[in-house]
């Protein structure tokens, strides 16, 4: 049974349907799209520079959104840039091995 979203009939019950194709078209249950997986050897941002901006960031500073928003803002100038330099130069090396192993996950 597929639930029909948002028709309900005079007792306030929800409408159901026995095929799906009926809920589809009657403004029911539809596909989701879903984006491919975000892989994690392809991600320009490297847990290295995300574990160093942590590291930069004066947690005692952060008492609401706004003060995060200014430490993260300050702690992106004190991070390193051989971090980032040596970061870049992973991705990249990932990158060039990513037709190596056909498009699966580096090891």
């Amino acid at each position: 049974m597929f639930d029909i979203d948002g028709i309900y009939n005079s007792q306030n019950d929800r409408i159901w349907v026995v095929k799906r194709l009926a809920a589809d078209t009657n403004g029911g249950i539809r596909q989701k799209h879903h984006s491919p997986p975000s892989s994690p050897d392809l991600n320009p941002l490297d847990y290295c520079i995300w574990d160093e901006l942590t590291y930069q960031v004066n947690w005692g500073a952060v008492t609401s959104k706004t003060t995060l928003i200014n430490e993260v803002k300050c702690a992106v100038r004190k991070v390193s840039l051989d971090v980032v330099f040596e970061s870049c130069s992973s991705w990249t090396n990932r990158l060039y091995r990513l037709p190596q192993v056909k498009g699966n996950y580096l090891r």
